[in-house]
């Protein structure tokens, strides 16, 4: 298959553009998928082995179609396509112990979540009346996307308000622990930290995934912006996709 057949000539560019960091910007509609799934199949097509190639989107729904249309065209599969979230969760069956966690974690959800916080407040003598659990998650959830464990969280607060939220979050923490699981934001903060404190990790991952790609990168945190920088550290292999209006 010709794989620049039906693009223009700003996309058969970054479609061929092997070696080095490239960011692609362009609105919706405009054909940013196409241009990953091209490029990943040309990749292929120059002798990339499927396992060294990373393609990181932000739904489940958009890693399937991704790895669906990969496949398609280039008869390959093996690649990994997945979420930030799903990364992670997969890695750190492999590095938990090194952040922490046994083997067989647990992953909170939402409702899983809820609970926990309640049981926090409860054993701070405090009312989920008065504590509202569902934004106190919130609060704890933006702590953790800039990289702030419970500790670091502690460490600087200084406000009344700041280090209410640094007790109840440390018992939170502190029962996720307990019991041996994490919530969704915990799989990015332990594995970014990990990549962050343990260059033998980062260079491992660095070293398997020699292309990396990620959809939507204007939707990226600070966490997952370090995962992926991290991941391309040894190669600088870093495509990024992004729309300019959002």
């Amino acid at each position: 298959m010709d794989y620049l057949a039906d693009l223009n000539e700003p996309q058969r560019q970054a479609v061929q553009h092997i070696d080095g960091p490239m960011l692609v910007l362009a609105g919706a509609g405009s054909g940013k998928t196409r241009v990953i799934t091209r490029r990943v199949a040309y990749l292929l097509s120059q002798g990339v082995r499927p396992w060294e190639i990373l393609a990181i989107t932000f739904t489940n729904k958009a890693a399937g179609e991704m790895a669906k249309r990969i496949e398609h065209i280039s008869a390959v599969n093996g690649i990994t396509a997945c979420t930030f979230h799903s990364l992670c969760a997969r890695l750190l069956r492999r590095y938990g112990e090194l952040a922490g966690l046994e083997p067989n974690y647990s992953i909170y959800d939402r409702d899983d979540q809820i609970r926990v916080m309640k049981q926090a407040l409860e054993a701070l003598h405090l009312s989920s009346k008065e504590q509202n659990p569902s934004q106190l998650l919130s609060a704890i959830s933006r702590a953790k996307n800039e990289l702030q464990t419970a500790r670091v969280f502690e460490s600087k607060a200084e406000n009344h308000r700041d280090k209410m939220l640094s007790m109840i979050f440390n018992k939170y923490q502190a029962i996720l622990t307990g019991n041996n699981a994490v919530d969704f934001d915990d799989l990015l903060l332990k594995m970014a930290i990990l990549l962050r404190d343990r260059p033998d990790v980062q260079q491992e991952l660095s070293r398997q995934y020699r292309y990396v790609l990620v959809d939507e990168y204007q939707d990226t945190n600070h966490a997952q912006y370090l995962l992926a920088h991290s991941i391309a550290l040894e190669h600088g292999n870093l495509c990024v996709t992004g729309d300019p209006d959002q």
